[in-house]
């Protein structure tokens, strides 16, 4: 991936392991990192689509909250709707995964709504981090896995 998609993409990972926490300070660390250095990496931000532009399935926060599961794929035509197209859309991801405690914690509580677990609002520590930092993580997407 690193290869393809250049410094356009970035991967942090947080492990909570045994006898460790994770706490702010780590999870700041890891979403809040220096910022891209090298004309490409500015650029490409500078590009990505505004926070919730348009009901876009794949860049939509409103609607990721009410998501059980992904937009289908097999209409032969793109599902995102951002305006203007680009091929540099995109969005800053942050996926927690772990026990329900766990998820609760660090990124809100998933909702049950006719008999499906949907994302749900962000809240936990990274729903008061991205309160914090609208600036920097306004157009975050948060996925509870």
């Amino acid at each position: 991936m690193a290869r393809r998609h250049g410094d356009r993409l970035s991967l942090q990972t947080l492990v909570d392991e045994e006898k460790s926490f994770i706490d702010e300070k780590l999870v700041k660390a890891a979403v809040l990192p220096p910022p891209p250095k090298g004309t490409a990496a500015a650029a490409a931000a500078t590009t990505a689509p505004p926070a919730d532009s348009a009901p876009c399935p794949y860049h939509s926060e409103a609607l990721l909250q009410r998501t059980a599961t992904d937009p289908p794929t097999d209409k032969g035509d793109s599902l995102c709707r951002c305006q203007p197209p680009s091929t540099s859309a995109g969005k800053d991801l942050v996926f927690v995964s772990g026990p329900d405690g766990f998820v609760k914690k660090f990124a809100g509580d998933k909702v049950w709504r006719d008999k499906l677990e949907l994302q749900g609002p962000v809240g936990g520590l990274l729903g008061d981090l991205k309160k914090k930092n609208v600036d920097k993580l306004g157009n975050w997407l948060v996925l509870k896995l």
